[in-house]
């Protein structure tokens, strides 16, 4: 996994690559409303165009880039023609420095428009006004929309007469027999308006849903944010399979009453093999209380859903809802390692109606800590032969009510509830009825939780668990999964289902898994205030570890601020040392490596500046509480690197740094570039982390 292969789409990269491919086939095209001119050729930044109406005069072709200066704005529609090719997109982006290239669409349908094209990177730009769509990229010749990418866009104040099919950003097929593939939407931001859709891909609002083999295919939306729109945040219909990840959604639903649908933050329709994780949803609203303004939903005719590591909070409606509609069923649908907090509703719900059914639906591994029900489960319409259960959550609430369940179709049990006003209705059969002991349990604020409701060392959660199959392999914090014995409730999941043992560090040579990989078995990631950096972070082997075959790496094509972590807990107090072996490009903004949370004020140490493996430590570690938090911090400018190995925390009577066991394997041909030792202790007293 190089460092491309985790943010792919580095637009620098694609220009040169798309350009070099092709050769003279390939032509990058410039525009500049402040310094060029309508008799230019546009062919290089001295001799660019001025005009929106010059670019959307030509048909581009495989390999082109058209580059907008920045700092530049443009009032109107920016349509330009032609399409791209396999292995040579066309490239639209901006070049300079400063603001991004603005393009104020203002009562036109739409700011940015691509109709009956294919093999498109969009990049680097600032949308305005529209009003049907900020950005609207469609179709109505029978086939396939293929491979669009849309990243680093901000999109925003889009008003007009409020309606259901609009949005800020809107990919879908217009009319039957057209369908889209290949979509990726990264990095997006998307806010203030009163058009419905924050960011939708793949319904046909002018045909209907399509037979199951026609829908559209392989669409990625991540790292985006939305919020204040009228309706939906994040929504995917009509797909075969599909990832929505790492992206946070809040204060939408914002239509007044009269504007009769129904807005959740994220969900799905009529899609197969959808995937929710790594999501944040808040402040979700509706117009009309108790209908829907929730966080999750699994709409009709959907199947093989998957609703994983989210957190949702502060919903006007609930967490999640399965829903059954239309007279087809919603199938197979999993929901685990969730932390849902304080929604307004019933956290989980299954429902059906207007002739729809349930086909399944599988319930583990979530925490939640609320006033309102944990689950309500009716006795819903059922079709087929899927499973239905509810087992190994953590259903923490003031209300006497922790799970409304009727019908005997649901099988509960070893769960953990707790009513934390008195008495509840928690049957024997339904698991543990103690306090589960949380760090934190009344978390809701915004901001992924890193700690807040993992399992105190007394938890009555911890190894009451039963395993089953095709669980996945981490929870929500990161920590890997057992493969046999004992399993904790809930969504944390520690170690051999007990806490680990003093100063022992999980995974931290980075080599659980033995594959490169985003999710860091056994640590946690930050990915910045908005949560949009969590992908800089990462294990791979590129560029050598310094024991065993992988290491952590801190990198993105992109500026990022991100933070791996991980919580030690079931310390003896007393003194430690936390070390590892580091090596970094020199040119963040900050880099270092930090222990924190242990009864302390935090103590960093800088990355140093050098490409060799390079010990470090922070020393005078006097933990008072039984924990701390050890991570690697970074806020970086595009393209700046760090990598991090052989993680230990140690009691300081144990040598530093002692080898672990993937040492002995790898001493038979050493790292040429270890051997620097840089011993460094701080008090630190900055931001981040």
């Amino acid at each position: 996994m190089r460092h491309h292969s985790i943010v792919r789409w580095s637009i620098i990269a694609l220009l040169i690559g798309a350009v070099a491919a092709h050769g003279s086939a390939a032509t990058a095209y410039y525009l500049d409303s402040s310094g060029g001119n309508a008799l230019q050729d546009g062919l290089t930044p001295t001799t660019a165009w001025r005009s929106l109406a010059q670019v959307n005069a030509r048909t581009f072709g495989p390999g082109d880039s058209i580059a907008i200066r920045r700092g530049t704005v443009y009032a109107g529609t920016l349509a330009p023609g032609g399409s791209g090719a396999v292995g040579a997109p066309i490239v639209l982006t901006a070049y300079g420095s400063g603001a991004r290239p603005r393009i104020d669409g203002g009562s036109q349908p739409a700011a940015v428009r691509l109709f009956n094209q294919q093999y498109w990177h969009v990049d680097s730009l600032e949308v305005v006004g529209g009003s049907q769509y900020g950005v609207y990229i469609s179709g109505d010749q029978p086939g396939a929309l293929t491979h669009f990418r849309v990243t680093d866009l901000v999109i925003h104040d889009a008003y007009s007469t409020p309606r259901w099919d609009s949005g800020l950003l809107v990919i879908i097929p217009f009319g039957t027999g057209v369908h889209l593939h290949d979509i990726v939407v990264d990095g997006v931001t998307a806010y203030n308006t009163n058009l419905w859709f924050g960011i939708h891909v793949g319904f046909n609002f002018f045909a209907g849903d399509p037979a199951p083999a026609l829908r559209s295919s392989d669409v990625t939306v991540r790292n985006c944010v939305v919020h204040d729109v009228y309706g939906d945040a994040v929504t995917v219909a009509d797909t075969n399979r599909a990832l929505v990840e790492r992206n946070v959604g809040y204060r939408c639903g914002q239509a007044p009453a009269g504007i009769s649908y129904t807005p959740n933050a994220m969900w799905c329709w009529s899609s197969d093999s959808v995937t929710f994780q790594f999501n944040e949803c808040y402040e979700m609203s509706s117009y009309s209380p108790g209908v829907d303004g929730g966080a999750f939903d699994v709409d009709w005719g959907s199947t093989n859903t998957l609703i994983q590591y989210n957190y949702a909070h502060d919903n006007q409606g609930f967490g999640v809802v399965v829903y059954g509609l239309q007279g087809v069923p919603s199938a197979n649908s999993v929901i685990r390692y969730n932390i849902f907090s304080h929604d307004r509703n019933s956290e989980i719900v299954l429902a059906t109606g207007g002739g729809g059914t349930l086909d399944g639906v599988q319930i583990y591994g979530n925490t939640i800590s609320t006033d309102r029900v944990g689950l309500q489960a009716p006795d819903v319409a059922r079709s087929g032969s899927g499973s239905y259960l509810f087992v190994d959550n953590i259903v923490r609430s003031s209300s006497p009510t922790l799970l409304d369940v009727s019908g005997g179709y649901l099988r509960v049990d070893h769960n953990l509830g707790w009513c934390t006003s008195g008495t509840s209705n928690w049957s024997s059969g339904s698991g543990v009825y103690a306090d589960p002991q949380l760090v934190d349990p009344g978390y809701h604020a915004p901001g992924m939780p890193t700690t807040s409701f993992q399992l105190m060392s007394g938890s009555p959660a911890i190894a009451a668990g039963v395993l089953l199959s095709n669980m996945g392999a981490r929870d929500f914090f990161g920590n890997p999964l057992p493969a046999s014995g004992p399993i904790a409730i809930g969504a944390h999941q520690v170690a051999g289902g007990s806490n680990p043992p003093s100063g022992i560090i999980v995974n931290p040579g980075f080599e659980a898994g033995g594959v490169d990989a985003q999710a860091i078995p056994g640590w946690s990631t930050w990915g910045g205030t908005t949560g949009v950096d969590a992908n800089a972070d990462y294990t791979e082997s590129y560029g050598g570890a310094h024991t065993g075959s992988f290491h952590g790496t801190h990198w993105r094509s992109t500026a990022y601020e991100v933070y791996t972590y991980q919580v030690v807990t079931g310390l003896p107090n007393g003194l430690y040392t936390l070390s590892a072996w580091v090596r970094g490009s020199g040119g963040q903004t900050y880099a270092w490596m930090e222990a924190k949370d242990f009864g302390g004020a935090k103590l960093t140490a800088t990355i140093p500046a050098t490409t060799a493996w390079t010990l470090l430590t922070i020393g005078g570690i006097q933990v008072a509480n039984g924990q701390c938090v050890v991570g690697f911090y970074s806020r970086a400018d595009a393209g700046q690197w760090m990598y991090f190995d052989d993680v230990t925390l140690a009691s300081a009577s144990v040598p530093v740094n002692a080898a672990p066991s993937v040492a002995t394997a790898a001493a038979a041909s050493p790292n040429p570039l270890s051997g620097t030792t840089a011993v460094l202790s701080v008090l630190g007293a900055d931001d981040g982390g």
